[in-house]
């Protein structure tokens, strides 16, 4: 009776694991393409602005406009 509930204890605990590991696998293949996707649409498309009021910069001035790809392709 013990060796049967061993028995069946490992198999419970290789299944949830194998589900653990299969959620795991997923969630990464997720994450990596989101980090893909967003570090790929990021470019600077407008001008850098120094300011100083001698010969030593001061102030650096950068403007950004956040768009995301679904705005862009929506209105075209």
């Amino acid at each position: 009776m013990l060796t049967a509930f061993v028995v069946v204890a490992a198999v419970f605990s290789c299944v949830v694991l194998g589900a653990g590991f299969t959620t795991f696998d997923t969630a990464k293949k997720t994450i990596d393409e989101g980090v893909k996707q967003t570090t790929s649409s990021v470019e600077l498309a407008g001008d850098v602005i120094a300011k100083s009021s001698s010969s030593k910069v001061t102030d650096i001035l950068v403007t950004l406009q956040l768009t995301s790809v679904q705005g862009i392709l929506g209105a075209a």
